[in-house]
């Protein structure tokens, strides 16, 4: 977002985003990732101040988080495609940090994953020095 509040971005870019995201419904545990392309898959285990620190990097390029919003849709699209759930932390899974929905003023980070016993989705926050080894963050590529 650029610092940019909602209102802005639909200002100048209209109402739709297409974000491009690794199919990735398990965020791969820490020294889980696969290498694909020359690209190291985004792994658990870090804060998301963290994570920002490591998008930064050239294989990352291009690469933030997602929001909310795009964690939802591509929950639903998985859901109705495979009848499997995403970010299943108890199972194979990790929880999903929003950092596309993270800013530096507010002392939270939004945060979503699946709970297994009472089957439910959830969508909390966290600090953003916050890490655990089941917490993670899916990267999206924003087209403008």
């Amino acid at each position: 977002h650029n610092g940019k509040t909602k209102q802005q971005v639909l200002k100048e870019q209209g109402g739709f985003t297409i974000s491009l995201i690794e199919n990735l419904p398990n965020i791969p545990r820490q020294d889980k990732g696969k290498i694909i392309e020359g690209r190291k898959q985004i792994e658990a285990g870090k804060s998301p101040n963290d994570y920002l620190k490591m998008l930064k990097d050239p294989q990352y390029q291009h690469e933030t988080g997602m929001t909310p919003e795009e964690q939802i849709i591509y929950a639903i699209i998985h859901l109705e495609q495979t009848n499997q759930v995403i970010d299943d932390y108890s199972g194979k899974g990790s929880v999903s940090y929003q950092l596309g929905a993270y800013f530096s003023s507010d002392i939270h980070v939004p945060s979503a994953y699946w709970y297994r016993v009472d089957r439910w989705a959830s969508l909390v926050r966290r600090g953003p020095d916050n890490s655990g080894s089941v917490i993670g963050v899916r990267g999206a590529v924003r087209v403008v």
